[in-house]
């Protein structure tokens, strides 16, 4: 029984390691693009990590409140319309729902539970980038 845990819960350490690994390389090469360099100076190589941060979790942020507001049910009213735009076309099979409480209630049983973890590391990005700024303007 105690076997069968361990794996479920390395899963959302898993996920938030494999997340966080690709932000930073995201921060790391939006840095690059804006200049950093060891050889530059102190203040530039803070305002290139300040904007490989902020950029960087901006993105994962966006990414992961869209996700949030996936799980929620939000926009079941989207997929509901366009399901139903297919019988429109000739010679498509009837329709599996007939009015939109039936198809909202089954997507709430299949419905996962909401998934926060791209939107914490995206926050966290985004008070690291900050923390540079801070250090920026002290410089």
């Amino acid at each position: 029984m105690d076997q069968k845990k361990a794996p479920e819960q390395k899963k959302p350490l898993r996920r938030y390691l494999i997340s966080t690994a690709c932000s930073l390389l995201l921060a790391v090469l939006f840095a690059q693009i804006r200049g950093f360099s060891f050889s530059q100076p102190l203040a530039a190589n803070l305002a290139a990590l300040c904007d490989g941060f902020f950029v960087s979790g901006m993105l994962v942020a966006g990414l992961g409140a869209m996700i949030w507001v996936s799980t929620t049910g939000f926009f079941d009213i989207l997929s509901y319309g366009f399901k139903n735009l297919a019988v429109l076309v000739p010679f498509h099979h009837r329709r599996k729902y007939k009015h939109f409480y039936e198809y909202k209630a089954e997507q709430a049983a299949k419905r996962s539970k909401p998934q926060f973890f791209l939107l914490v590391i995206g926050l966290i990005m985004v008070l690291i980038a900050a923390i540079f700024l801070y250090f920026y303007t002290a410089a």
